[in-house]
């Protein structure tokens, strides 16, 4: 609801905008003073530059987003994927290893008794 609510009144300040430069227009020819007519020339300027900030950093948001969401898919993907190897290959060389201590024991053993 709000982006709706945000864009409907950009398009309102836009028309009240070319309203008032219309206005400005109309009130030069009939009043040669027109102060306060520039000051609100000068807010609507203001305004324009505000919105066309906007537009851009959202422009900005939106491709912030998608690089975000692509580094997300991608290290979802490597957490899958270590997932399926960790499944499919279990750690068989922790028991080598500890075989091998044992029977490093046993030969260390061997010597000793036959002395």
């Amino acid at each position: 609801m709000k982006k709706k609510n945000i864009k409907n009144s950009i398009e309102t300040e836009v028309e009240v905008v070319n309203g008032v430069k219309e206005t400005e227009e109309i009130s030069t020819e009939i009043n040669p003073d027109t102060t306060a007519i520039n000051q609100l020339e000068e807010s609507v300027q203001k305004i324009e530059e505000i919105k066309d900030e906007i537009v851009y950093y959202k422009e900005k948001l939106r491709n912030l987003k998608a690089e975000l969401n692509q580094e997300k898919e991608i290290m979802w993907d490597l957490v899958l994927g270590a997932k399926k190897t960790l499944k499919n290959k279990p750690e068989k060389k922790e028991k080598a290893e500890k075989k091998d201590k044992k029977d490093k024991k046993q030969k260390a053993e061997k010597p000793e008794e036959t002395k």
